[in-house]
């Protein structure tokens, strides 16, 4: 390889979360943000904000008041990213007016 790196798929967190499941990433973990196939020629590089990285963002984000969210189409609905975010911003019971 040249040591560049060419874009070749898009992976939904549902799609990541199966290749962990059945060991073709390695380095998986709820607080791993990149993986790998271990195949540096043909393989996959994958970097994602992992479930501990979105709760530390959500976290931090509390404090200059929300937080922007990508794409939810992406997230996995059997182990969703957006939980850690719904967790930092509950939904407010208050009549705001809006």
């Amino acid at each position: 390889m040249d040591g560049t790196f060419q874009k070749t798929t898009n992976l939904t967190y549902g799609q990541i979360l199966a290749s962990c499941a059945n060991s073709t990433f390695s380095g998986c973990s709820d607080s791993a943000d990149v993986l790998t196939s271990g195949d540096e020629v043909s393989g996959y590089y994958v970097s994602l904000n992992s479930p501990s990285t979105i709760e530390n963002k959500a976290a931090a984000a509390k404090s200059y008041g929300g937080i922007m969210i990508g794409e939810l189409g992406q997230d996995d609905a059997n182990a969703p990213l957006f939980a850690e975010v719904a967790e930092a911003f509950p939904k407010s019971t208050s009549d705001s007016g809006f």
